[in-house]
């Protein structure tokens, strides 16, 4: 197995589809999430922007759910 390239993006957008999409019925997954954006590192208001699209599975995307609320929960008692 290749190494693994690690990059930082900076998120602009993002949209989430369900198991209907096409994307998820070619590789057989139930939720995709686009992800939107460009390079951490790229400061310019006009760099190039890139498409990432993540497929999960349902458990996955449950998982993703509660890991997302318990660091915004994190968040709002570090904000206090």
């Amino acid at each position: 197995m290749a190494p693994a390239i690690i990059e930082d993006y900076s998120v602009d957008n993002f949209r989430v589809y369900d198991k209907t999409c096409v994307g998820c019925r070619r590789v057989g997954k139930d939720i995709m999430v686009v992800f939107a954006g460009k390079p951490a590192s790229d400061d310019r208001d006009k760099g190039q922007s890139y498409i990432h699209d993540f497929f999960l599975s349902q458990d996955q995307a449950k998982d993703l759910i509660e890991q997302l609320q318990k660091q915004l929960e994190n968040n709002m008692r570090i904000n206090h």
